[in-house]
């Protein structure tokens, strides 16, 4: 059995690449922690 992470930081423009990835670790077992936060600079 593979050992999965306790936890993963998730950052990429919110698209819909994004979407995907997020989607599949929750279908792999994460759960969503916080909330969501968005930075600039410039």
């Amino acid at each position: 059995m593979e050992n999965k992470l306790r936890y993963k930081l998730i950052t990429g423009k919110d698209d819909s690449n994004f979407c995907k990835r997020v989607s599949k670790l929750l279908d792999e077992g994460y759960k969503l922690y916080g909330s969501p936060s968005c930075t600039f600079n410039g």
